[in-house]
């Protein structure tokens, strides 16, 4: 089961790192991408624009680094769970969703205009997220735990 368990961590690590690296690469799409979205105030769509992408490769970065591996789990799940929040609203809205989720790479764009292809993979991959951090072992909590198992 612990091989499970890290094949969703790493899977969940990869996909965030790859997501937030590519929208850190071309932050000018994914903005424009806010526009069409209502459920995002107009007053922080600047802000999601730069703090989304780097708190997706963040915790992608530190999910793959098993580094406070479990935190970053939790992180990355909450920020799923919020995107996947926001864009439930918009299409319950009748609103059109567009989020450049992997920027303007060619590979993704058919993937990106079906919003319940994002449902689906947002949701799976919050399951991943979930599954990993409730079976996160104490003993691999990476190198500090090592310091904590020294000290007197």
């Amino acid at each position: 089961m612990a091989w499970i368990a890290r094949a969703a961590a790493l899977s969940v690590g990869l996909v965030l790192f790859f997501a937030g690296a590519v929208k850190c690469y071309d932050v000018p799409s994914f903005r424009a991408s806010l526009e069409y979205w209502s459920t995002i105030p107009w007053f922080l769509k600047e802000f999601v624009s730069l703090s989304v992408p780097v708190a997706e490769a963040l915790f992608g970065l530190m999910i793959l680094l098993r580094f406070h591996e479990r935190a970053a789990l939790i992180g990355g799940a909450v920020l799923l769970a919020a995107i996947t929040s926001a864009v439930t609203v918009q299409l319950l809205k009748g609103e059109m969703v567009g989020c450049r989720c992997f920027g303007t790479m060619l590979v993704f764009r058919e993937t990106q205009g079906s919003a319940s292809w994002m449902l689906w993979r947002n949701g799976l991959l919050l399951a991943m997220a979930v599954f990993a951090i409730l079976t996160h072992s104490k003993n691999e909590r990476g190198p500090q735990a090592k310091t904590e198992a020294v000290s007197p």
